[in-house]
């Protein structure tokens, strides 16, 4: 086993310790979450409008193992009938056997709630550190404001989101701008299952106008709960279109479909383990010797999430 991954076991280990001391120092207030994972990648150098795609590795291998480490605590810091609200914080790691295209997310949030009848207002400020292959290369910084009312079990909402993104490496001065998003979303529950559908609509404004997109998408997910057992299914369709690039003839457009299957299994009230599916299809209106837009990705992934 390599250094690296003694350190992270160990790094896991510590931080799960101490989160157990002080969830029991601050009860109630205060929860911790840890989620490792890992799994097959049939294309790692997936392109993607939300993630960068690094392709600085110098042996490129386009299926891989990947492994994921997610971590997050909130302290919950106001808790009154109408209004409360939280520190959060959230950390995300990935890697690659093969591949080396580590990513390092930390994001900072603090979301506050007011209610009023069946109205729920939230307003959410947030600043993440993105890095990749060790080197900070972004930093988001933003906020979201969220309605949604309650009618019965049933919940319709909208939100809005704006996001400043600040390159801190040269290599991505392009993505320098700003990203906002407007999204209506719907959720029917009953007890042991439900719907939720969502539209999003995107505006990504960034100096390189070429890698600048708007669009939107639609999501739809189904979610059933039986006797320890989780099962979801969702799928999302995405437009994106991109600004008139001179070295092509027309504008690009692609059309994106998705599929994801997840299944928990709670084995503790505070432990569930979970086989996860994803699949991606990207068509485009591009496709040549040199750029080829048209690709899949398909990824298999089994965890274990704790909470406490």
């Amino acid at each position: 086993m390599t250094t690296s991954k003694h350190f992270l076991i160990t790094s896991v280990l510590i931080i799960l310790m101490n989160a157990i001391n002080i969830n029991n120092a601050f009860a109630d207030d205060f929860n911790f979450e840890l989620d490792l994972s890992r799994g097959i990648n049939n294309n790692v150098f997936l392109e993607s409008d939300d993630i960068l795609n690094n392709a600085d590795s110098s042996d490129q291998t386009n299926e891989d193992v990947q492994t994921q480490l997610g971590l997050m605590l909130d302290y919950e810091f106001i808790d009154q009938d109408k209004s409360d609200a939280k520190i959060i914080i959230d950390y995300f790691s990935e890697s690659f056997e093969e591949n080396d295209l580590d990513t390092r997310i930390v994001s900072l949030s603090l979301p506050i709630s007011y209610y009023h009848n069946d109205f729920r207002f939230r307003t959410t400020f947030s600043r993440t550190n993105y890095q990749l292959s060790g080197s900070s290369v972004l930093l988001y910084s933003g906020g979201k404001l969220d309605v949604t009312h309650r009618v019965g079990d049933n919940r319709l909402g909208v939100q809005f989101s704006h996001t400043n993104k600040d390159p801190t490496d040269s290599r991505y001065a392009g993505y320098e701008g700003s990203s906002q998003n407007l999204k209506l979303y719907t959720q029917f529950s009953r007890t042991d299952n439900s719907i939720r559908l969502s539209i999003n609509i995107f505006d990504n404004d960034y100096q390189d106008e070429f890698i600048a997109t708007k669009g939107y998408y639609a999501q739809s997910s189904y979610s059933k709960r039986l006797v320890g057992h989780d099962w979801r299914l969702s799928g999302k369709y995405k437009s994106t279109q991109y600004n008139e690039d001179p070295l092509y003839d027309d504008s690009r457009n692609d059309n994106q479909v998705s599929v994801n299957y997840t299944h928990n299994v709670h084995v503790h009230k505070q432990s569930d383990l979970y086989f996860k599916s994803e699949y991606t299809l990207n068509q485009s209106n591009i496709e040549n010797t040199d750029d080829d837009y048209n690709y899949n990705q398909w990824i298999n992934t089994i965890g274990v999430r704790i909470r406490l």
